[in-house]
């Protein structure tokens, strides 16, 4: 439900159209996290293009979807040819991996010095 929700915002909000890898391959070749690509309207297909490509990675508690607004401008400036969002592992749309220790720790250990 939730990467469908992204996409249905991802569509409605930016103009440039985007890939999602499907999933199965998302966890393959990307190690289970979400992610979107966006290509610039003037790119060519099949060809190299010399331009960078630019890499957009939320902080905690966030989503991919959260650049909306800086995709279609990092695009239309002429100087970017691809956009890629991603979401880390445990956010967003990404897996979940399991978690081997406990983020919560005892206060026993602690000196009150």
């Amino acid at each position: 439900l939730l990467l469908q929700s992204e996409s249905r915002l991802l569509s409605a909000l930016v103009k440039h159209p985007f890939h999602k890898p499907s999933e199965s391959s998302t966890r393959d070749k990307h190690g289970g996290m979400n992610l979107v690509e966006f290509h610039a309207n003037d790119a060519k297909p099949g060809l190299v293009d010399s331009r960078p490509t630019v890499i957009l990675a939320h902080g905690f508690g966030s989503g991919l979807s959260f650049f909306y607004r800086n995709v279609d401008d990092l695009l239309n400036s002429g100087k970017i040819s691809r956009v890629v969002c991603i979401d880390w592992l445990g956010m967003g749309g990404s897996a979940r991996p399991p978690c081997w220790q406990s983020p919560v720790r005892s206060i026993s250990g602690i000196n009150n010095n």
